[in-house]
C-alpha cells in the first residue's frame, strides 16, 4: 500500500512538479447532509474509493472513504437513511495547496497512509480546487521524467544538433491550424516521428492517443530528421482538425 519513492533520485525528478499541474480539477463530491444511502449509491456509480465532503455553501467540510462507509455498514441494525454523510466522514481533513510541490503532498500522505488529499485555495482555505490521488502522483513522476529529459536536451543541444539521423523539433500551435482541436491518435504522423511532450500554460504534458491539442500548445517531436518537417506540417497546416466543422 502507499507510494514508495527513493528520496534521492525520485525527489530530484519531481522537484519541479506542482500539485496543481496533476490534480483532478473536477473531483466527484458529496454534501455532508446527504444520506448514507446516497453515499452508498455514489460509490456504486463511480467505483471511486473516496470523496471530498462539502457543506451547504459548497466549501470543503471533510472527506469520506469507502472504508468509512463499510465501517458504518458493519454495525448491526443500522438505518442508512437515518444517518448522514457527516456522521461517518472525517471533518477538517489534511489538505494541500496547488502551488506546493508534489513532494509536499507525498510527505502528508505517506505517514497517514492517505490515498487522496483535497487541494484548497491559499486565500480561501476551505474552497476546494481539486483532488490529488496516488495515481496523480505517479503521473507527476512521468511529468518530472519528461522535464528532466528536456533539461538534458538543452544542456547537450550542440551535441544533439550533430546527430546524423535523429533530432528534435519544437513548434507552437496556433488557432486555425489543422492539429488544434484534434486528437493525437487522429493525426497522420510519419512512422519515424514521436511526440515527446506538450507544454500548455506552463505545464508539461505527456501526450497519449487521446490528448487533444489546443491553441498555444508547444509541441516537441523527436525522430528522423528527414521526417521532422513533414511532422510539423501535419500539425501546423491550415484547416479544420479531424472531427471538427
Amino acid at each position: 500500500r502507499g507510494i514508495r519513492f527513493a528520496q534521492g533520485r525520485d525527489m530530484d525528478i519531481m522537484q519541479g512538479v506542482m500539485v496543481g499541474e496533476v490534480m483532478n480539477r473536477n473531483p466527484v463530491t458529496i454534501r455532508r447532509d446527504q444520506t448514507l444511502a446516497e453515499l452508498y449509491q455514489r460509490f456504486q456509480e463511480t467505483n471511486f474509493l473516496g470523496f471530498p465532503v462539502l457543506d451547504e455553501e459548497g466549501l470543503l467540510w471533510g472527506i469520506v472513504t469507502l472504508q468509512d462507509m463499510e465501517k458504518a455498514l458493519s454495525q448491526s441494525a443500522i438505518n442508512l437513511r437515518g444517518l448522514q454523510v457527516d456522521d461517518v466522514a472525517v471533518p477538517d481533513p489534511v489538505t494541500v495547496y496547488p502551488d506546493e510541490p508534489i513532494w509536499a503532498a507525498i510527505q502528508k500522505m505517506a505517514p497517514r497512509d492517505l490515498a487522496r488529499l483535497p487541494v484548497v485555495s491559499r486565500g480561501e482555505k476551505r474552497k476546494l480546487l481539486g483532488l490529488i490521488s496516488r495515481s496523480d502522483i505517479l503521473r507527476a513522476y512521468d511529468v518530472g521524467i519528461v522535464r528532466k529529459q528536456r533539461g538534458q536536451l538543452l544542456e547537450s543541444h550542440v551535441t544533439l544538433r550533430r546527430q546524423e539521423y535523429n533530432g528534435f523539433r519544437e513548434f507552437r500551435l496556433r488557432k486555425g491550424q489543422r492539429a488544434v482541436g484534434a486528437l493525437l491518435r487522429d493525426l497522420d504522423l510519419p512512422e519515424a516521428v514521436n511526440v515527446v511532450s506538450v507544454e500548455r500554460n506552463g505545464m508539461v504534458l505527456i501526450p497519449r492517443g487521446g490528448t487533444r491539442f489546443e491553441d498555444g500548445d508547444i509541441v516537441t517531436v523527436f525522430g528522423r530528421k528527414d521526417s521532422l518537417r513533414q511532422a510539423q506540417e501535419v500539425f501546423t497546416a491550415s484547416g479544420e482538425g479531424p472531427g471538427e466543422g
